[in-house]
């Protein structure tokens, strides 16, 4: 495994030999097989073709030039079928959905109405507006890692939390109900994690979200809705209705977790069947 964003000493982390970017060619010309997610700098899929080696593209967002960027690879991974069908050009392909592992999410939710990552293509403007328009209710901003954060001009009844590694105390147990406003998703990783502790989720009407939760979310809206997005959280500020969307969100988990070990074992006989080919 090669990390770009530092120049620390390479370790070795449950097994794996995990180097500097320094290293990648070396690392490549020793490799049976190159794996490397769609939106990297393109080194990987260069030094692959260099030295004869069977390349896979991991795709699990969207990037610019998508399409263009999977064109060459020997076998593409999407974290959906929504996914797939977005940016596929056809090449040999598999789906597996993402695995989340509960004991790192779930806990007793809380009573924030939260927003993870702060970006405007995750809905940060809708989040201020809505808590412009109920400022009784406390909402949770939570920094992404990624992308332009619009942390400035909240209204007093959001409290800010920055990046966190520590989701289940910082922000899942903090939680009454998971707002998912973008403009984009191939999967929604943070509807799961929200799933697995019955927190109810309002999403926006995407394929990757609807392939995610299912008739887990409590709604589907228009991101641009905020009469609509407005009206959900007040609906779900009743016990009852947010009792009966929590084991909505609850029973989606079961089924997603039942799913889990399956989409692993794909994934793996995948990349070593891939390698005994070559």
């Amino acid at each position: 495994m090669i990390r770009y964003l530092s120049t620390a000493p390479g370790y070795e982390f449950e097994g794996v030999h995990v180097r500097t970017a320094h290293e990648l060619e070396d690392s490549i010309r020793d490799a049976d097989l190159v794996i490397s997610n769609l939106g990297d700098d393109g080194r990987a899929q260069l030094l692959a073709r260099r030295h004869g080696k069977m390349y896979v593209r991991m795709v699990h967002g969207w990037c610019p030039d998508a399409q263009q960027k999977l064109l060459g690879c020997d076998f593409a991974v999407f974290n959906s079928e929504a996914c797939r069908r977005e940016f596929s050009n056809g090449e040999p392909s598999a789906v597996c959905h993402p695995v989340t592992r509960p004991e790192e999410h779930r806990t007793v939710p809380g009573d924030r109405y939260t927003l993870v990552n702060l970006n405007p293509a995750k809905g940060s403007e809708l989040f201020r507006l809505l808590a412009v328009c109920l400022p009784g209710t406390p909402f949770l901003g939570v920094r992404g890692g990624y992308g332009r954060q619009e942390q400035h001009m909240m209204p007093r009844n959001v409290e800010l939390q920055q990046l966190t590694l520590n989701m289940r105390e910082d922000v899942w147990a903090r939680t009454r109900v998971l707002l998912m406003p973008s403009s984009r998703e191939t999967w929604g990783m943070t509807g799961v994690e929200a799933l697995c502790s019955g927190i109810p989720v309002i999403a926006s009407d995407l394929p990757g979200l609807h392939e995610s939760l299912a008739d887990g979310a409590y709604r589907y809206l228009q991101p641009e809705d905020l009469a609509g997005w407005r009206a959900a959280v007040e609906e779900l500020q009743d016990p009852e209705t947010w009792a009966a969307a929590s084991a909505r969100a609850l029973h989606r988990w079961e089924q997603l977790e039942a799913e889990q070990d399956a989409a692993l074992e794909l994934f793996c006989d995948t990349v070593e069947g891939l390698c005994v080919s070559v």
